[in-house]
């Protein structure tokens, strides 16, 4: 001051109320008032601005990884983030997470790849973020289904049996395995028999805990072959735990070649032709009788000789006698009328009737 003395300084600070943040400064005008020993006085003005717009950084994020199922993946780890922040506390940072996926399987063919990526913001709003590389292969199990039926034809009322095996060819163990095994229309159930698991005849079910890989169960259904044209028999994996990674062999379906009645297929046609030449009616035939290979056929002249025998008949007698009594093999037995039996091989009584040979 030109007069000396002592010059006495104040100071006073008006803010503009805002955040501070990226957008939104906060402005302090700080006013400084001098006086002298006579009272006069000179103001000096100083802006200040305070504005954070600087991201956190982050020093430290979990590793990629590669990991063999679903249950293996980890949680997010947010703890072991590291991150610093030139105005807001670590302790007050904000992290979030968020997982995508690229849709893959888990096989090793098509992995599953989770993208984790975490976000650090402080209180502005700034944000950092970091990302974590999680692989998932070699994950789910295949389920194999078969089945066989103990005959490839019946006839109606006849007892034949269906067994149903499920084989995990891998890679992961099979856990709550759910196969539906419903019978159709042309079957009655009877009983049925497990390796494991549980079979619920009613809901037509088979459920089984688990299966390591490799390994193999089987379920055999006992049935009454019935008069009613469904004969497809058709066993498919329902559902399990883990991803089933191959659906080709989910399922599997035996088929009855022909399901029909003694009665109403065995035909026995009681006049054949074998001495015209007109290849019209020359052999001795009976319908249906292919589906009873087991069967045995007996021909007896009036005389009670046997004149034709043979198993597994399908239809071939020409009139050419085999029996022992026979001079000339190659003759055609005479006209007349001739008997037969004929046993199908199926348990039941044997059939007999007469035939003419004109």
């Amino acid at each position: 001051d030109n007069c000396g003395g002592t010059v006495s300084v104040t100071v006073a600070d008006i803010n503009n109320g805002a955040t501070g943040c990226n957008g939104s400064p906060y402005i302090v005008t700080r006013t400084y008032t001098l006086t002298d020993c006579g009272g006069l006085t000179t103001t000096l003005v100083q802006t200040i601005t305070a504005m954070d717009s600087t991201s956190p950084i982050i020093s430290d994020t979990p590793e990629n990884i590669t990991v063999a199922c679903y249950d293996e993946i980890p949680v997010a780890d947010i703890i072991n983030i590291i991150a610093t922040d030139n105005c807001t506390a670590s302790s007050e940072l904000v992290i979030s997470v968020i997982d995508t996926s690229n849709g893959g399987d888990s096989t090793l063919s098509n992995p599953l790849v989770i993208t984790r990526v975490y976000t650090v913001s402080d209180t502005c709003g700034n944000s950092a973020t970091t990302s974590q590389t999680i692989t998932v292969e070699d994950c789910g199990a295949d389920i194999e289904i078969t089945k066989e039926a103990s005959v490839t034809s019946a006839f109606v009322s006849q007892e034949i049996s269906f067994t149903i095996t499920a084989i995990n060819n891998g890679p992961q163990e099979a856990t709550n395995i759910v196969i539906n095994e419903q019978l159709p229309n042309g079957y009655e159930y009877i009983s049925h028999t497990t390796l494991s698991g549980d079979y619920d005849e009613f809901l037509g079910v088979w459920s089984v805990d688990a299966l390591a890989v490799g390994e193999e169960t089987a379920l055999e259904i006992t049935v009454e072959v019935l008069n009613i044209a469904d004969h497809t028999n058709i066993a498919s994996l329902e559902s399990i735990d883990q991803i089933d990674i191959d659906d080709t062999n989910d399922s599997d379906q035996v088929t009855l070649g022909v399901v029909l009645g003694i009665e109403t297929c065995i035909k026995v046609y009681n006049l054949f032709t074998p001495h015209e030449v007109d290849n019209v009616n020359d052999y001795f035939t009976i319908d249906c009788i292919e589906n009873f290979p087991n069967n045995k056929l007996q021909i007896f002249n009036r005389w009670g000789n046997i004149v034709y025998s043979a198993y597994g008949y399908l239809n071939t007698w020409d009139g050419v006698s085999t029996g022992r009594a026979t001079l000339n093999k190659e003759n055609k037995v005479p006209a007349g009328t001739y008997y037969y039996i004929l046993d199908l091989g199926t348990g039941e009584k044997a059939m007999s009737g007469w035939i003419y040979i004109n």
